[in-house]
């Protein structure tokens, strides 16, 4: 009887998984979507360890196939709060709602931490192009808010570990070191930091001993002039002793 009760609830929370995708990849930008992912992050965090393998295999076959609609899912979200925002001639902040439900932060944490799990759980790495989406809805889209900012570089010096080589690379180059040196906050400056040790490590120029000391091997460090630009022209005096301080 005990077995025959966790079998039903594993296909129940299957088969429901599948349902809140579905209606997740047919509803992006919209309240029922939001709704489904919130209940699909809520089943996946109600496996216990004794369900592991029954996890990994919902991952597998039902979820991480929609990581590109949960990527477009937070687009559209994005864009759906501004514009709400706007016709509201309401200031567009994380308190900004949609549909008038859920609030712009409450969806954002719930696409970010989806993801997060995704991956972890996963032990998968986050495709380049769907990496980029997420950097470019949150960072450096011309409408976003501070908060969003701030949320994403925190989610990727988080994950940071759920990117590959190619793609930490990538966004090192592409992203971060394309971001106004003068504007830096604090989040952001930990986010190069982390990039711009990890990325020249990656590329033999530079040895760690430990997350907090390393020995530079070579001199031509990727990102090194960008630590100057931050030195010379970051407005947050903060910022710019630390970048001086990390160069010496």
């Amino acid at each position: 009887m005990l077995n025959g009760g966790r079998l039903q609830r594993e296909t129940a929370k299957r088969e429901y998984n599948k349902k809140c995708c579905d209606d997740i990849k047919m509803s992006a930008g919209s309240s029922i979507a939001i709704a489904s992912l919130r209940h699909m992050y809520e089943i996946m965090n109600s496996f216990s360890k004794n369900t592991n393998k029954l996890l990994k295999e919902i991952l597998d076959t039902i979820v991480v196939p929609i990581m590109k609609n949960l990527c477009s899912s937070l687009v559209k979200c994005h864009a759906n709060a501004y514009e709400k925002a706007k016709n509201k001639n309401q200031v567009f902040d994380q308190t900004a709602l949609i549909d008038d439900v859920f609030s712009h932060e409450e969806v954002v944490q719930t696409h970010l931490n989806s993801m997060r799990f995704i991956l972890k759980e996963g032990n998968l790495y986050l495709n380049l192009n769907r990496a980029q989406e997420i950097w470019d809805v949150l960072i450096t889209n011309e409408h976003s808010c501070d908060w969003d900012k701030q949320i994403g570089f925190e989610w990727f010096i988080d994950c940071w570990g759920d990117l590959n080589d190619e793609s930490r690379c990538e966004i090192f180059k592409k992203q971060v070191l394309k971001l106004q040196a003068a504007k830096l906050s604090p989040k952001g400056y930990e986010c190069f930091k982390l990039y711009f040790i990890r990325v020249n490590e990656l590329d033999n120029k530079i040895q760690t001993k430990n997350d907090n000391d390393f020995v530079v091997e070579k001199l031509d460090l990727i990102g090194l002039n960008y630590l100057w630009d931050i030195i010379l022209y970051a407005l947050d005096e903060k910022i710019a002793d630390m970048a001086t301080k990390f160069l010496l």
